[in-house]
């Protein structure tokens, strides 16, 4: 079973800032998801007319606020993990330079 709040192991090759956005990121696209289908889901089903005076307007909103969530965090994480895999890339390559500066001494 996959740990899905489980953080992952930072290992020092990008700032602790930069980690700390892309796993926070993830959690808000997955809360967006998740506030979006739950509102729907609550009022298609009834269960929110238990609950709510109008609840209509309030699944309403709440399928806006978690769209919104959901493509806020989903670009924050694609563009923090496209400046990793740009960085991972670059330190490759320096270091694919380094192994072949080593094979023609």
């Amino acid at each position: 079973m996959t740990d899905h709040f489980h953080l992952p192991m930072y290992d020092g090759t990008e700032s602790c800032w930069e980690h700390c956005v892309i796993f926070a990121s993830g959690l808000v696209t997955k809360l967006g998801a998740t506030l979006s289908i739950g509102a729907a889901l609550a009022d298609k089903s009834g269960l929110a007319n238990l609950f709510l005076a109008d609840p209509q307007a309030m699944s309403n909103c709440g399928i806006v606020v978690g769209m919104g969530l959901g493509t806020t965090g989903l670009t924050f994480n694609i563009f923090f993990q496209w400046r990793r895999d740009r960085r991972e890339s670059e330190e490759h390559e320096e270091l694919l330079g380094d192994i072949q500066d080593d094979n023609t001494d």
